[in-house]
């Protein structure tokens, strides 16, 4: 049995440290160009869109490696799977689990996000409005990044971009030795930073920023592959196959492993409907909190 206090780790970290990890990635077929730098963003735009085309209802199972530095120094590792349901640009379901205990139920549609505590004996849920700051002192923690933030931050959200005359802010990063060209654009809940190969235009890191323009949560995708999709027509996928997730200032990791990826076509629809799932998991209105009051 899972110890209450483990479980309830796992639960704030998922909010608290959502950053920083990795290294170049080896991406396979993808076409090797130098490109300026107003060519290569309005490049890198088109081919990242064409590819969440490909994205929009995909199940990805995963596991995910929780790491939490204690206060007496030593590492904390919990392993938990992961199931992440797809219906974009703005629904998107991650289920967690550890062997056979239901954990948390996670979501996020248009206007809203929610989680559901699955292992209380009393249920225990949040709701908060998408690009609405979350209230101090509402919850257990104050989130630095939401459900729908998870959208933008594992690289699965369209961008926008105009041409040159309404271009990004352009710049020029240097990594562990390896040059990044950094993009940032803005989503319906603030600004990220898109840290990509130029060569290969493949996104390697993703920010999400605070109003001052630093960053508060990051991403690095590794791992590149092209993954055969049964039902999706076309070219194959690209999907980063790990991601190391960090907020910023904060000790531990949250380490996200890419097992199997499946369409979710001709399924139901109701798991990314807010009222039904809080209906099928019995949650009543006294028992969920609202982030944004």
């Amino acid at each position: 049995m899972i110890n209450r206090c483990r479980a309830w780790a796992c639960w704030g970290l998922l909010w608290i440290i959502f950053g920083l990890g990795g290294c170049q990635v080896g991406v396979g077929d993808v076409a090797v160009v130098e490109k300026p730098a107003d060519l290569l963003v309005g490049d890198f735009v088109a081919g990242h869109n064409a590819n969440v085309d490909r994205l929009q209802d995909l199940n990805i199972y995963s596991q995910l490696v929780v790491e939490e530095v204690k206060a007496d120094g030593q590492m904390e590792i919990n392993q938990l799977d992961v199931n992440i349901d797809l219906s974009l640009p703005h629904k998107m379901v991650i289920f967690i689990k550890k062997v056979s205990q239901d954990l948390y139920w996670l979501g996020c549609d248009e206007k809203h996000y929610w989680g559901i505590d699955l292992y209380a004996k009393k249920r225990h849920a949040f709701v908060g409005r998408n690009g609405v700051a979350v209230k101090a002192g509402r919850g257990r923690v104050v989130f630095p990044a939401t459900p729908h933030d998870m959208i933008d931050l594992l690289g699965y959200s369209k961008l926008k971009w105009a041409g040159v005359s309404d271009k990004p802010a352009v710049l020029e990063y240097m990594d562990g030795g390896a040059g990044m060209r950094g993009f940032v654009f803005e989503s319906m809940d603030g600004r990220r930073r898109y840290l990509i190969d130029p060569k290969t235009r493949v996104v390697l890191r993703i920010d999400l920023l605070d109003k001052q323009g630093y960053s508060r949560v990051t991403c690095r995708l590794k791992g590149h592959e092209r993954v055969d999709v049964y039902g999706v027509a076309g070219e194959d996928p690209l999907l980063a196959m790990v991601y190391v997730i960090r907020g910023v200032g904060k000790a531990g990791s949250l380490v996200l492993r890419v097992d199997s990826v499946s369409s979710r076509k001709g399924k139901s629809k109701a798991i990314f409907e807010m009222a039904k799932v809080m209906k099928r998991y019995r949650v009543r209105a006294d028992q969920i909190v609202d982030l944004n009051q």
